[in-house]
């Protein structure tokens, strides 16, 4: 049977961050499932300009950015003549966006993608009535699964878990001994046994895990003198101060 599918995001291409590798690897394998069953494959993103697009993910055909022209976006998408047979929403901020193309086009699967921290919190109105009128929710995790059961009663079946996976077109490196510059850089020597955390630490995001990571690492110098923990990502001045400390 053929199918339509559109890939809604709010960007993709434009910036580097989890959720957009994410939807580069989940728009490239979609596009490889389309091609090979002969469907139609579109991604279309909010904030990306036409020229961002990296080919290697999809042809340009397969694209359309409307660089942060939320009218021209809402409207095409919503109103389109192309009518997909499923439309995906990459971000749960894409709620309206769902809910218009549900109430004009009932027959249209409409699928959300959630991530981690968007999720786990209250949600608004449209919010709430987007997972409660949306056909499958594509959790990141399982413990973003349990999340949307347990705070927003989403019912068992309509969730299911799609991890996320490693980008077909990262590079791999051919050495794997450890950069001296590196260890020049971090006062490390050869023999140390490094563990590295890299994340956005904010101080209104009390569950990375990092925390508990320093004070394992306390106990463990003690057994371990050897070890060297690396914490590396932005962070906001609280969180910094808080780390320092």
């Amino acid at each position: 049977m053929y199918k339509r599918i559109t890939l809604l995001t709010l960007q993709t291409f434009g910036d580097t961050g989890g959720i957009q590798k994410m939807t580069r690897t989940l728009a490239h394998s979609l596009n490889s499932i389309c091609c090979k069953e002969g469907w139609d494959f579109k991604l279309v993103s909010l904030y990306d300009n036409n020229t961002d697009l990296m080919p290697q993910y999809i042809p340009e055909a397969n694209f359309k950015g409307y660089s942060k022209k939320k009218i021209s976006f809402l409207l095409h998408n919503v109103f389109t003549t192309q009518k997909p047979d499923v439309v995906i929403l990459s971000h749960i901020n894409l709620a309206v966006v769902g809910l218009l193309i549900k109430q004009i086009r009932p027959r249209t699967k409409i699928w959300l993608v959630a991530h981690g921290i968007e999720v786990w919190r209250p949600l608004s109105f449209n919010m709430r009535q987007l997972l409660a009128r949306c056909d499958k929710i594509l959790c990141v995790s399982t413990f973003t699964l349990k999340q949307m059961e347990i705070l927003h009663r989403v019912p068992k079946g309509k969730g299911m878990v799609l991890n996320n996976v490693l980008d077909p077109f990262m590079h791999l490196p051919t050495d794997l001994s450890k950069p001296v510059s590196m260890q020049k850089r971090y006062g490390l020597n050869p023999s140390d046994k490094v563990i590295l955390s890299l994340t956005r630490l904010a101080s209104a995001e009390q569950y990375k895990g990092h925390d508990s990571v320093l004070k394992a690492i306390a106990v463990l110098k003690h057994k371990y003198s050897n070890l060297r923990y690396l914490l590396a990502g932005k962070y906001d001045n609280i969180e910094g101060e808080s780390i320092g400390s």
